[in-house]
């Protein structure tokens, strides 16, 4: 299956006073963990945890989603194999 486009590319005017987290509220527009995501809820070879937190996160609500992002983060580091199959 093929990738999603990435989101587009956001100026530094639109990052405004709340800064780069504000962007980063859903995994839509979370262009650091976006390929990894999809990679991690549709690829297959992620291990099975792995697969449910990803499907939760792209499910989540705003406040939810950066609630998680922390431990996906995390999650990627341990298991980066999706960033090769891009």
């Amino acid at each position: 299956m093929p990738l999603p486009s990435m989101p587009p590319q956001v100026s530094r005017r639109q990052i405004g006073w709340r800064g780069i987290f504000s962007l980063m509220d859903s995994p839509r527009n979370d262009t650091e963990l976006y390929c990894w995501l999809h990679w991690a809820e549709d690829g297959g070879k992620a291990p099975m945890f792995v697969r449910t937190v990803a499907t939760a996160a792209r499910m989540a609500c705003s406040p939810d989603y950066v609630l998680l992002r922390p431990v996906l983060v995390e999650l990627k580091r341990r298991y980066p194999e999706g960033l090769k199959a891009l």
